[in-house]
């Protein structure tokens, strides 16, 4: 696959659509007896100047991040390279971030504790950011600390390298490499799309006959309750920076120079830290991240997408699993970014503006490639009508069209320049 790689793809837009009824895949709230779906006010034009407002139901972008995370913890853990590189709240599937270091530096005298260069950095950072006094006010930190926190942070988890975190202490701040929308239903999908309670109800006929009383008040044995459900053809988008996975946002570098780095820091008297908590880093076992190259993340990053693709994710999965069918899915790969429509435009309306994009960027040298996913699920006939529709607009080839998530992906994976060839760290394919 030596032939696309040349192009230098570093920039990855996915437009996708999924057809999925009956699901509760993004509850927000319990009213009384009625847990509430998340709804949001969306605009559809009614004609030129004119508009009109409607409530949908959506799915978050943090829902869809929160999936793709675990998701990108559980390929981290197998890659052998790599395997190490997963923090001490993601490996739980809770994405804290490192928000506060001081928070993690009380979590180190528990029993259960974070992995230990996290206690290092935690407790070292708790040390340097005390002041006499009561309200013990958080110090400043030199540019030099910030960088080296950036640097801790993102060399040992991939999951932070990739979907980016806010520190307290600095700030330090890294931006997510991978953007979701809220998935939200197309416009061409609106008019069927519908919201319903559905009543939930488990019976205990015998349970309800030995009921006791609670501050003088029978406590109810099985309390029915309503769940609001709703069927909807989403649309989203996804966005993926792919050389800002592996490369630092605070110091100019990637974790494949990783070593060189932490030693000019330990070098520059304004990083006061840096020293004491580098050389107590470097005789861990999970200094290995040090050999998890930017390379073999951003291979993490791309194939994470999987599950988003393929519709598994969100709440409420163990009653109201939901009947899904992954539509379509067209993915532009370009050497600088292009700003492509939303995936909610009507589906042909949607490959016209995708197909405008393209060449107007053609014309200001951004080069370019389409990738399809098409689904057989919906038939034959649905298929060859989305297949002609690609064709017609697009111009792409058979060999562009998939016609499995896992197919689009690796189609994806192998198009895009993982090694980043056009910037000083290349990475390591090994």
């Amino acid at each position: 696959m030596s032939g696309p790689q040349t192009q230098g793809y570093t920039h990855l837009q996915i437009m996708y659509r999924i057809l999925v009824n009956v699901e509760a895949l993004n509850m927000v709230e319990s009213i009384g007896n009625v847990t509430r779906r998340r709804t949001v006010p969306i605009i559809k034009p009614k004609g030129p100047g004119s508009y009109v407002i409607r409530w949908v139901p959506a799915v978050s972008g943090e829902a869809l991040a929160h999936r793709y995370q675990l998701e990108v913890v559980e390929l981290t853990k197998q890659s052998q390279k790599c395997k190490d590189c997963v923090d001490y709240w993601s490996e739980k599937g809770e994405f804290l971030k490192h928000f506060d270091l001081r928070f993690y530096a009380q979590q180190c005298q528990q029993k259960d504790k974070p992995k230990d260069w996290e206690c290092i950095l935690a407790q070292q950072i708790e040390q340097q950011v005390k002041q006499p006094g009561a309200q013990q006010k958080t110090q400043k930190l030199t540019l030099r600390e910030i960088q080296f926190i950036e640097m801790m942070i993102v060399t040992n988890s991939v999951v932070e390298d990739i979907g980016g975190f806010m520190v307290e202490q600095g700030p330090t701040r890294r931006t997510s490499c991978v953007r979701f929308s809220y998935l939200i239903p197309t416009f061409d999908a609106l008019e069927v799309t519908q919201l319903d309670h559905q009543m939930h109800v488990r019976s205990a006929l015998k349970a309800e006959t030995l009921r006791i009383k609670v501050d003088g008040r029978e406590v109810t044995v099985q309390i029915p309750y309503y769940v609001q459900v709703t069927s909807a053809v989403y649309g989203g988008n996804i966005e993926v920076d792919l050389c800002c996975i592996g490369c630092y946002s605070n110091i100019n570098g990637f974790v494949d120079d990783a070593d060189n780095l932490f030693q000019q820091l330990v070098e520059d008297p304004s990083c006061k830290m840096c020293k004491d908590v580098y050389n107590s880093y470097k005789g861990l076992a999970s200094s290995t991240c040090l050999q998890c190259s930017s390379y073999e993340r951003r291979r993490i990053g791309l194939e994470s997408l999987r599950p988003i693709l393929e519709g598994d994710f969100g709440a409420k999965r163990s009653r109201y699993n939901p009947h899904g069918v992954p539509e379509i899915a067209i993915a532009v790969l370009s050497t600088k970014p292009i700003p492509t429509p939303p995936a909610t435009l009507p589906l042909e309306s949607l490959l016209e503006a995708v197909k405008s994009k393209v060449e107007a960027y053609k014309s200001l040298n951004v080069n370019s490639e389409v990738l399809v996913y098409i689904t057989k699920d919906l038939g034959n006939n649905v298929h060859e009508r989305l297949e002609q529709m690609v064709k017609d607009k697009l111009k792409v080839k058979d060999d562009q069209i998939a016609s499995t998530i896992p197919e689009f992906i690796k189609k994806i994976v192998d198009k895009m320049d993982l090694k980043c060839s056009g910037t000083k760290a290349t990475g390591d394919s090994s």
